[in-house]
């Protein structure tokens, strides 16, 4: 099923066509990615006011969305990213924002209750595609959709297939610099899933030339963890 999702941003803080230029994105993004069906579908387009959070806080929590894809302006945007969290996914709503001058935020009721998730965006990164597109494949990690599930028919039956994990290492080498060892897992290799997947990095010595033990220990107990 393609995920539910939304475009949110206040369209007095942000410049005018933004939600376009994310579905622009995503086109291209979608033919690079030669998805054998669309997981994204048509997302809804939510405009709203940044200084009126609790009629978007019940607006949201009774919404059936996987992800809500947050456009935050150029200025406070830390803030607002902040509020927007808070006021949205606590179980209970804060009684002030930070970006109400003059009042500290309220700090209880920080359990989150909710099913959906958030994924932001400045607007200043907007016209970076490398940046967008590493939006679309948190979307995709945070809706947990499933791409593929392969179905194998092989004649040995020593293995249990669902129960195989796949572990890969890479060293990123650089000429007169740390080389760059990147540790990935892969608890379910015949799902098409990112949620499956853990990654661990570490640096090591440019004058080495293979992963030391003690690295390659610590690396795969903090990605088995």
């Amino acid at each position: 099923q393609p995920i539910q999702w939304a475009i949110l941003f206040d369209p007095s803080l942000t410049r005018h066509g933004c939600d376009q230029q994310i579905l622009n994105a995503l086109d291209t993004f979608k033919s690079k990615r030669r998805f054998e069906f669309d997981p994204f579908g048509q997302p809804q387009v939510l405009k709203r006011d940044f200084r009126e959070l609790g009629p978007l806080r019940e607006e949201l929590r009774r919404s059936q969305f996987s992800v809500v894809l947050c456009i935050l302006p150029e200025q406070n945007d830390s803030k607002i990213k902040l509020d927007i969290t808070r006021h949205t996914l606590f179980s209970e709503q804060p009684s002030t924002a930070l970006t109400t001058p003059n009042v500290s935020p309220s700090k209880k009721s920080a359990k989150r209750n909710q099913a959906f998730d958030f994924q932001f965006v400045c607007e200043r990164n907007m016209h970076k595609q490398n940046a967008l597109f590493n939006v679309f494949e948190s979307i995709l990690l945070k809706s947990k959709v499933i791409l593929y599930h392969l179905e194998l028919e092989l004649p040995a039956k020593v293995y249990d297939y669902n129960r195989c994990w796949m572990i890969g290492i890479k060293i990123l080498r650089k000429k007169g610099g740390a080389h760059l060892v990147n540790i990935s897992c892969n608890r379910a290799p015949f799902v098409g899933a990112l949620k499956f997947i853990t990654n661990h990095s570490a640096f090591i010595s440019g004058e080495s030339d293979v992963v030391p033990l003690n690295v390659m220990y610590q690396a795969c107990k903090k990605l088995l963890k």
